[in-house]
């Protein structure tokens, strides 16, 4: 493979991060040694893929690389550097020239007792990705479904418990269900990015909810008793006779479960007049015609 990390992962140097993740994923599946038993090369070809994304995917890093190239990495620190006479390897490979490989080689050569140690633990990367879940679900909790990554290429669905009160952008953790680690490693981790679907008819502010409730003129005005569902249970809701569009009625504990407790929900009347009024009901309103109060506001 190419000494190159862009190279490497198949990309060009303006690579955004979503496509180093993108090709990193697709490469480390390919080549993880688990998944090629009998290929010889495909260990140091995993290393390197994942050394190359190492460096990309870490903006310190990447714009190091792209300055120096690979010599960064074993550059000394401060003037002069290797006891002021300079690099002795300057433009040198030191893992190339210790036997390196993604792990051994330069750290190898100076493990205490001068003999060569396996190489080290490597922890899986870990993954990110999105989970879109249903309003109902972020009221009150539940369960969602989504596909990880197995070693052997194979994405098996687990189940993740969505806790309630849970918003839009918020993240939860599923431990050891990204990318497998390599020498004996552990798994890395998969972080799940929430988006709560809208509701139809329900909206959200804060803890509490809130729901627009039609009301026709002839229940407007001589009341009425309406069945409501809400995410615990169907209640009925007394409308008083005369109730206004626009009027707020707070329904306690039938809001978003949370921490603490549960919000509440508002149901909000709107009156929804008919296109013709019958004239009977115009004679009627005509009769019924009183002083306006709009009259008596003055500045």
């Amino acid at each position: 493979m190419s000494n190159d990390y862009y190279k490497t992962l198949g990309l060009s140097r303006g690579a955004e991060k979503t496509e180093i993740q993108k090709a990193y994923r697709e490469l480390a599946r390919k080549y993880h040694p688990d998944m090629n038993p009998d290929d010889a090369t495909a260990k140091s070809k995993f290393q390197e893929v994942q050394h190359a994304y190492d460096v990309l995917s870490d903006d310190n890093k990447r714009s190091q690389y792209d300055q120096f190239g690979e010599g960064f990495e074993n550059m000394a620190q401060g003037p002069g550097g290797f006891g002021g006479g300079g690099n002795p390897f300057s433009g040198a490979d030191l893992e190339s020239l210790f036997g390196g490989g993604g792990g051994g080689g330069f750290e190898q050569f100076f493990n205490t007792g001068g003999r060569p140690q396996g190489p080290r633990p490597t922890k899986g990367q870990n993954l990110e990705d999105k989970l879109e879940i249903p309003f109902a679900t972020a009221v009150t909790g539940g369960k969602a479904s989504v596909n990880t990554v197995a070693a052997n290429g194979n994405t098996p669905a687990v189940q993740v418990t969505i806790p309630a009160g849970i918003e839009s952008g918020q993240k939860i953790r599923l431990k050891g269900k990204g990318y497998p680690g390599s020498n004996g490693g552990p798994n890395g981790d998969i972080f799940l990015t929430i988006k709560v679907a809208p509701h139809p008819d329900y909206r959200r502010n804060g803890n509490d909810l809130e729901l627009t409730m039609p009301l026709t003129l002839a229940e407007a005005l001589l009341g009425t008793e309406l069945d409501i569902p809400t995410p615990y249970s169907t209640i009925t809701l007394k409308i008083p006779a005369g109730t206004p569009s626009g009027k707020r009625f707070r329904v306690k504990q039938h809001g978003v479960t949370h921490k603490t407790g549960k919000g509440n929900l508002f149901v909000i009347t709107q009156i929804h007049l008919p296109d013709k009024p019958p004239a009977e009901l115009v004679e009627q309103i005509d009769a019924l015609q009183q002083p306006n109060p709009r009259n008596q506001i003055s500045w």
